[in-house]
């Protein structure tokens, strides 16, 4: 029930940025760079893609679990279990086939020239369905899951020696080879020049050092995979087979997890520094990428979008008085934005240094976007009307369940999955967007997803100031001075809550403005618009698109206090407290439900004594 939130909230975030960011790089690298097409570098690139689904899926869902008190339900922890367990044995089987290939490369060059590309196909494509195979026997160890009698000593034992101990021997054994092969034929002296001295530039001598400067370099990745993941699988070990060995104290314990997961998630973050140091060429592709100053505003925004949206999230599961029906549109938008910070904006950012203007990636990030901005604007505008129910009808938003709020959002972001899905579909239909599909797309796109929803919202919140300044003035004089107070304080609520949508509502306008414009002309005027002599423009318009993702947490921080309030609580708070579903866990099973909760209302000292215990 202790969690070191100050110190793991802030230096996870910047880790999975870093993450992202960094593999990204060296993906964006081996696609612009044709000298770094090598077979090697293709299992590189393949390991920075699972360090990537590490940034962009595990890390934020531990971050979840850090910041939200309750741990999840079951089937949460045995997705977020899965694709922990994935993402390691990813990157080990990786590097295993890393230290085959390079060890075949060294000591029969040329049967390795002769080998086709299918066979580097197959070990990277083995390598992804071995650790899918054994992650997905992980969810079977959680008898809440599936009703089976896995013994966990079993399942500790097994991924032990399968996912760590026998590729970390395959690996030295590859690597003393590689390293003791190249020492002998270096050793031989095969050229000499005709002074009887060692032609260090023949052809032969060059592919032997280059070959073993690349298993150096592999060999080192390989030793920090195995430092940062050994206290993991130690920590594991020791919990299966000898759990009083560990820390007994809570705190202790809890810290010693949250630092043995925070080392093996490093490793994702550390791997492209050591490429970007090992290797020149890889080098210069990073600084070539990175003397665009563009890219550090893009980490940083998407640092922003990240954190302000996952504190958002947070503080909704966290504060049982942020549980209405504003705010689980609010939090269904805030999960859009963090869709933004995770998945768009490093597609932008790769699309833009790669220069991916066609192909399956270019229309799945267009399509990202479209998605984005229809689920953005769909969550506003139902806001808008379910703010205008609550003060026009209020008997019939009283009437309203959690079973229609759910209902609305799976509506809004089913039609906003359609409509950019559409998107695709013209793809294949025309290479020319000149063409009459793209002409009938993109104004409905206009209408549907700008025009018609701005015009919504604008006339219901203009509706609402209105009902809300009539109720206020012509509110009766009642007997109970106390009961007119709270009606008028409501109402004044309503129509600050109203005032802070038409806030966001604009922004989103603003920020989206250029985007639609942008579309519309390209399909219509293409030659009133010379994209080539207005890339500032256009690099402005892509800023202000996603700033929005970031601006959003920002108004809500600012205009409402109980949101404000458990963000500051959420920063500060070092210590989890225990909730009443946690309590009921530990209390005698004999103890009825209503013995427990009457015992826990009249004297919640015993929870915690008996929680500690």
């Amino acid at each position: 029930h202790y969690v070191p939130l100050r110190a793991i909230q802030a230096p996870s975030i910047l880790l999975t940025v870093a993450i992202l960011f960094g593999n990204a790089l060296v993906v964006a690298s081996y696609k612009i760079n044709r000298r770094l097409r090598t077979r090697t570098n293709a299992f590189l690139v393949s390991l920075a893609v699972s360090d990537f689904l590490v940034g962009s899926i595990s890390m934020p869902m531990w971050i979840y679990n850090i910041i939200i008190v309750d741990n999840g339900s079951v089937p949460f922890k045995a997705v977020y279990k899965t694709f922990d367990v994935f993402s390691a044995l990813a990157s080990i089987y990786h590097l295993t086939a890393i230290s085959i290939e390079r060890y075949i490369a060294v000591s029969r060059p040329f049967y390795y020239k002769s080998l086709p590309s299918l066979f580097q196909r197959a070990m990277i494509t083995s390598a992804w369905l071995v650790a899918g195979l054994l992650a997905s026997l992980s969810s079977f160890t959680m008898p809440s899951v599936f009703k089976i009698p896995w013994n966990s000593r079993v399942y500790a034992t097994v991924m032990f020696i399968i996912g760590f101990a026998i590729p970390a021997a395959i690996m030295f054994f590859m690597y003393a080879g590689v390293f003791s092969v190249a020492r002998s034929l270096l050793q031989r002296n095969p050229h000499h020049s005709p002074g009887g001295r060692q032609s260090t530039g023949s052809p032969m001598s060059q592919y032997y050092q280059g070959e073993r400067k690349v298993a150096i370099t592999v060999a080192f990745i390989t030793g920090l995979f195995i430092a940062n993941w050994v206290p993991f699988f130690t920590v594991s070990i020791m919990a299966a087979y000898c759990f009083h060995c560990l820390p007994s104290s809570q705190k202790t314990f809890t810290w010693l997890v949250a630092i043995v997961k925070g080392v093996h998630y490093l490793n994702s973050g550390v791997n492209p520094l050591v490429y970007a140091q090992r290797d020149s060429e890889i080098r210069r592709t990073f600084l070539t990428l990175l003397g665009l100053k563009r890219i550090l505003f893009c980490v940083s925004l998407m640092f922003v979008i990240i954190t302000g949206n996952s504190f958002v999230v947070a503080s909704y599961f966290s504060n049982f008085r942020l549980r209405t029906g504003t705010y689980t549109f609010l939090v269904s938008l805030a999960i859009s934005d963090l869709l933004v910070g995770c998945v768009s904006l490093p597609l932008w950012i790769y699309v833009s240094l790669t220069g991916t203007n066609y192909g399956p990636l270019n229309t799945f990030f267009i399509s990202f976007d479209i998605l984005s901005a229809m689920a953005s604007i769909f969550h506003l505008t139902t806001v808008s009307l379910e703010r205008w129910l609550a003060i026009s009808r209020p008997f019939v938003h009283e009437a309203l369940s959690t079973t229609h709020y759910t209902i609305v959002i799976c509506c809004i972001w089913m039609t906003a999955s359609v409509i950019a899905a559409i998107r695709p579909a013209l793809d294949k239909s025309s290479s020319d967007s000149n063409n009459s599909p793209y002409r009938i797309y993109t104004p409905f796109l206009l209408f549907v997803g700008y025009v018609g929803p701005g015009i919504l919202v604008s006339v219901v919140n203009i509706s609402i100031f209105k009902v809300a300044r009539a109720l206020i003035s012509n509110l009766p004089t009642m007997a109970n001075q106390e009961e007119s107070n709270k009606i008028r304080k409501n109402l004044k609520k309503q129509r600050r809550t109203a005032l802070t949508l038409t806030f966001v509502t604009a922004l989103f306008l603003v920020s989206w403005l250029s985007f639609f414009t942008v579309s519309t002309i390209s399909v219509f005027c293409r030659e009133c618009f010379p994209f080539h002599k207005l890339s500032g423009f256009l690099l402005f318009s892509k800023w202000l698109q996603y700033s929005n993702s970031a601006m959003n947490p920002l108004v809500y921080a600012f205009r409402d206090l109980e949101l404000r309030k458990t963000f500051v609580r959420l920063l500060s708070r070092c210590r989890r407290r225990v909730t009443i579903r946690q309590a009921l866990r530990v209390a005698p099973v004999n103890m009825s439900l209503t013995q427990r909760s009457t015992r826990f209302r009249t004297d919640p000292t015993t929870m915690f004594n008996e929680t500690q215990v």
